[in-house]
């Protein structure tokens, strides 16, 4: 829980005003989670970073092992949609969002 908290306190004193920080869960193709047990998917959180760096208007990636929730800082103006859309692309599977406010 603290990493957590740490990981969204920092990402809110670094996202400049016209950012959002959202975090979203996603699942290995078989519908395991990427962390479960003390046990973590180092290729998987790679390709899920990878695949979602590249997208205009996310600015940063980062993964919450405790929390099993990729933190993403996104534009103001950013469509979500995207991210969903190229989770599913890669063959993972999209389980949600969560927006997280300032």
């Amino acid at each position: 829980m603290r990493l957590f908290l740490i990981l969204i306190f920092l990402g809110l004193v670094f996202a400049d005003s016209g950012e959002r920080i959202i975090g979203i869960r996603v699942a290995q193709p078989n519908g395991s989670p990427i962390s479960r047990g003390g046990l973590v998917c180092t290729d998987c959180i790679r390709e899920v970073k990878e695949a979602l760096e590249p997208l205009n208007g996310v600015r940063k990636v980062s993964y919450d092992v405790r929390r099993d929730l990729f933190i993403i800082i996104v534009d103001e103006n950013f469509d979500d949609r995207k991210i969903k859309d190229v989770i599913e692309d890669i063959g993972y599977i999209y389980r949600g969002k969560i927006q997280i406010s300032r």
